[in-house]
């Protein structure tokens, strides 16, 4: 994680928006995007995972995309046939409700949106 935070912020010199590599999550600034980095053990553990996250190579990267509502997403991806790995869930130490799957090729995929401030 460190190494990729020195590289996406160093080397490259993407601006930081949050976190960082002592917090397990880094997300950088794109001209129209995000790129968000998350420490596989950590995400291994949020999803509640048991196997060694870094024994699946599929694990080492994650695609994660902005929805306006992760449950319709996740209805609108189920109705496709795609299988839901980890339904929406809560995540307030992250401000996000989230839900996991699978492209075809095995890559991890997260839709996230923001969790209300309330």
């Amino acid at each position: 994680m460190a190494a990729c935070c020195r590289f996406y912020g160093e080397d490259l010199a993407l601006p930081l928006r949050f976190g960082g590599s002592e917090a397990g999550y880094a997300e950088y600034v794109l001209d129209d995007g995000t790129l968000a980095l998350f420490d596989v053990r950590e995400m291994a553990s949020a999803m509640g995972t048991t196997e060694d996250p870094l024994a699946r190579s599929g694990d080492a990267v994650a695609v994660i995309l902005g929805v306006e509502s992760v449950d319709a997403a996740c209805a609108h991806l189920a109705g496709r046939g795609v299988p839901i790995v980890c339904h929406p869930t809560d995540h307030p130490e992250w401000m996000l409700r989230t839900a996991h799957l699978r492209d075809p090729d095995g890559n991890l995929v997260e839709v996230n949106e923001p969790l209300s401030a309330s």
